[in-house]
């Protein structure tokens, strides 16, 4: 009988822990959506109004929205790398095959992770100069207004990178054309947002000098 009574209540707490794990994951699920929602909510609304949904965006500063917006243009700058990586060892692949070697070929998988993690690791770079810069002018900023304006640019190049995704595949040189109208642009929506935070007389100066401080510390990244 204790045997029997053993082994009901084991099936009992199994069924409750498994009740228990399912209840977490389905919350942890409508979490995420929730937070994929807002994401896309706030890239729509700040390409609609770059100045009032962009300052509204970045005063709100929500986390995990900045996390999601920089995250995804880190996929699709990997998605991005991945492509470039395979029209470039398809077009040494004539050569590589003459010399019987492929030393020159990169992986397509290093291709797309390093891509990725070099925009993410901008991204933080991008988000420490802002940050900086905004103290030294004493604009309204802290580290989650920084990932605010950081995923404001995201925000901005996503939609032009995905177009150079596919622009790849027809002509890389209008690709990479639109891929840099994108970055243009996102100084544009960034001046705009932070227009909330700090004073206009100021506000050129600090987005040239930090745009320019960026430019060479990713260009030392490259090199």
């Amino acid at each position: 009988v204790n045997a029997g009574q053993a082994d009901a209540s084991g099936a009992q707490g199994t069924q409750f822990n498994t009740a228990q794990m399912q209840q977490k994951a389905n919350e942890y699920m409508q979490q995420g959506m929730e937070a994929a929602g807002n994401a896309w909510k706030n890239l729509l609304g700040i390409f609609k109004s770059p100045a009032q949904e962009g300052r509204a965006y970045v005063a709100e500063s929500d986390m995990t929205v900045s996390l999601i917006l920089i995250v995804l243009q880190a996929v699709i700058a990997g998605l991005f790398g991945l492509i470039c990586t395979t029209r470039i060892n398809a077009a040494f692949s004539g050569i590589t095959s003459y010399f019987s070697s492929n030393k020159y070929q990169v992986s397509n998988a290093k291709g797309f992770f390093v891509t990725l993690i070099f925009s993410v690791v901008l991204s933080a770079v991008f988000a420490l100069i802002f940050f900086a810069a905004g103290k030294i002018v004493k604009a309204d900023i802290d580290y989650k207004k920084a990932f605010a304006i950081t995923s404001v640019r995201s925000a901005a190049v996503i939609p032009f990178m995905l177009a150079g995704c596919v622009l790849l595949f027809v002509n890389p040189g209008i690709a990479f054309a639109v891929f840099y109208l994108g970055n243009i642009l996102a100084i544009c929506f960034v001046y705009a947002a932070m227009t909330g935070i700090c004073e206009e007389n100021k506000l050129s100066y600090m987005i040239a000098v930090s745009v320019i401080v960026f430019a060479v510390v990713a260009g030392g990244v490259v090199v």
